[in-house]
């Protein structure tokens, strides 16, 4: 373009000459002054971005964040168990009370810390998954104390999370022992199926036992569990917040409450007058209204339920 006016105009060479090498180093130095197109920088995936698992707001994902993709294909209900070191020797024991029933659940065992994976690891009918930094204490924690609550009361996180995905769970603590499959007691057109921890003076539910079908009902209630929860800071137990919101009944869920003759708690079945009163072989038995480990493994032992 220049050189055309240039020319139209009659201009020297060497003016035409100098104008363009000017016209080239005034591009030059404006190309310096202007800033490269920044390309926008790859945001860091964290954590929780990418776990598969979906949670309501008011579960912190750096407490609760599990590290781990549901692959259990069967469509049928998902058997949960927990577990840190300290309770090993229970869990194993609970999974021999299993093998010999000759059934085939779907076991998700979440450990608690590294030696329950490792340990969980070993057996091939278990999907074994571990919590995020795998922190917990390895020992034997104190009844109510506040670690105890906090390691207990992940319990309802683990529960909504598959209840969230569509999967009907039963929580099961691992001090029982099954002597019989549980799920045909489970049928029915019900939200919640529950094991009673006390009869009298008042009922108490247990948390420890206890069936949620993935209804919309189930999932709102165990949602509202996890906020009263996170509300007490850990101060109290999740079984205690489980009998306030079922007393309040909170979400009108469908409850059904398991026959106490087929499915005792400890209280009931190591005593010596109420069992000679059964006449009934139990489901599964508690082991449970005891506090110290070794007690519970020697009560377990005196009735012939200690596998290992």
């Amino acid at each position: 373009m220049i050189r055309r006016w240039c020319r139209r105009k009659r201009v020297p060479s060497i003016l035409l000459s100098t104008l363009m090498a000017l016209g080239y180093i005034f591009l030059r130095l404006h190309a310096l002054h202007v800033p490269e197109k920044q390309h926008p920088a790859k945001k860091k995936t964290s954590a929780s971005e990418t776990t598969h698992l979906t949670t309501s707001p008011m579960i912190s994902p750096v407490q609760f964040n599990i590290r781990y993709k549901l692959n259990i294909s069967n469509d049928g209900p998902i058997v949960l168990i927990t577990s840190n070191k300290a309770f090993m020797d229970f869990a194993e024991n609970w999974l021999e009370s299993v093998r010999r029933l000759g059934i085939r659940p779907n076991i998700l065992a979440i450990s608690e810390d590294i030696v329950a994976y490792r340990t969980f690891l070993r057996y091939p009918n278990v999907t074994a998954v571990m919590t995020q930094r795998a922190a917990s204490p390895q020992k034997t924690l104190a009844y109510l104390s506040h670690e105890y609550n906090v390691l207990i009361n992940k319990r309802p996180v683990y529960i909504y999370r598959l209840l969230a995905k569509g999967r009907d769970v039963l929580f099961s603590d691992v001090d029982t022992v099954w002597l019989a499959d549980p799920f045909p007691h489970l049928e029915g057109d019900y939200d919640v199926v529950l094991q009673e921890d006390l009869h009298n003076p008042k009922v108490v539910y247990c948390a420890g036992f206890i069936f949620f079908r993935a209804t919309n009902a189930s999932r709102a209630f165990v949602g509202e569990w996890i906020s009263r929860i996170h509300k007490a800071r850990d101060n109290v137990p999740d079984q205690r917040l489980l009998n306030q919101l079922i007393g309040e009944n909170f979400g009108n869920l469908r409850i059904k409450v398991l026959d106490s003759s087929l499915f005792p708690n400890g209280k009931l079945y190591f005593d010596d007058e109420w069992r000679r009163q059964q006449t009934a072989k139990p489901v599964i038995v508690h082991n449970n209204w005891i506090e110290d480990h070794e007690e519970k493994v020697r009560r377990f032992k005196k009735h012939g339920f200690w596998y290992l």
